[in-house]
């Protein structure tokens, strides 16, 4: 009977799948920026 395990070279293999798709998501959305407003911890009703 074949054992279900995987070995270290399809590990290696997943993890720079994985490791790919990450950088690829990382450069689609490096910009970020983060807008402060003086009004923005205030409620709406003050």
């Amino acid at each position: 009977m074949a054992s279900a395990t995987s070995t270290p070279a399809t590990d290696a293999k997943k993890k720079a799948k994985v490791s790919s798709k990450v950088s690829e998501e990382i450069n689609k959305r490096r910009t970020f920026a983060i807008i402060s407003h003086p009004d923005a911890a205030q409620p709406f009703n003050a």
